[in-house]
């Protein structure tokens, strides 16, 4: 009595069972695993069996590419599935992401999903010597990510693996790169902005060269304006402090403009 048995849950399903001399007809299972059992009785009868010819067919989830480059500066998307497609991704898959962008200090990082099954995960390396990278995060159903992550390291490889078991909706993890600063003549020298990354307040420690107005600007990075306060300052020395609290967790441009021009920091909630 052989019996097919769709293992690809938990507790499984039985899709036939077969006794007797009878030739079965074919059977089609939708899973990427089946158990076949076969059972004989006690009763010292023997005969010749049964023989049972298969095939399998490839999943046709849509899947990312198995290595992708990725030179984008400032802000960009990772996802399992390509162009947008919809549903599971694909059982025994390997993608790769290399990002290596230019004139970087780092990245910044958070999934905006994340539902993996259980054997499939994300591991995120340190990419500075290609030939040996070292892993730095890994993310999996026993290490979901809650927060927005940050390095230093200016060459990253993000790698998905999923196994032969149970597909998931799968991830999507998007991904800033991080300049510590740009200054275009602002009259503002000796800027410094702190903690970095904040949950409650930040503080910028800066002088300038003359007295007057300085613009302090929050801007999120679809570009829009989230906060912006005015300070009037007689020139020097000047500590400004400001909430972040009430801002959500990611990546914020601030821009700190005097009539002579602006000087620009990136700064992380978490």
């Amino acid at each position: 009595m052989p019996a097919c048995t769709d293992y690809s849950g938990a507790t499984g399903s039985y899709h036939a069972d077969y006794t007797g001399t009878a030739l079965p007809s074919s059977v089609t299972v939708n899973a990427d695993s089946v158990l076949v059992v076969f059972e004989s009785d006690d009763n010292n009868i023997n005969d010749y069996g049964f023989v049972l010819n298969y095939t399998t067919s490839f999943s046709t989830n849509q899947t990312c590419a198995s290595i992708t480059l990725l030179n984008t500066q400032s802000h960009y998307v990772i996802s399992d599935k390509l162009n947008g497609a919809t549903g599971n991704y694909r059982a025994q898959t390997i993608c790769q992401w290399r990002l290596q962008p230019t004139f970087i200090d780092g990245y910044a990082f958070a999934f905006t999903k994340f539902q993996l099954k259980t054997g499939d995960f994300v591991d995120i390396y340190d990419n500075t010597v290609t030939s040996k990278p070292e892993l730095l995060w890994r993310f999996d159903i026993n290490n979901v990510p809650t927060t927005v992550y940050n390095t230093t390291c200016t060459k990253l490889l993000v790698k998905f693996v999923s196994d032969n078991w149970i597909e998931g909706d799968g991830f999507e993890l998007e991904y800033y790169t991080i300049q510590t600063s740009i200054d275009d003549q602002s009259g503002v020298t000796a800027v410094s902005l702190y903690p970095n990354p904040s949950s409650d307040n930040i503080y910028i420690d800066l002088t300038t060269e003359e007295a007057g107005d300085i613009q302090f600007k929050i801007f999120d990075m679809t570009g829009k304006l989230i906060q912006h306060e005015s300070v009037s300052h007689t020139g020097g020395n000047l500590h400004y402090q400001t909430t972040v609290n009430n801002l959500a967790k990611g990546i914020y441009i601030m821009r700190i403009q005097t009539n002579k021009g602006e000087s620009i920091r990136k700064f992380i909630v978490e």
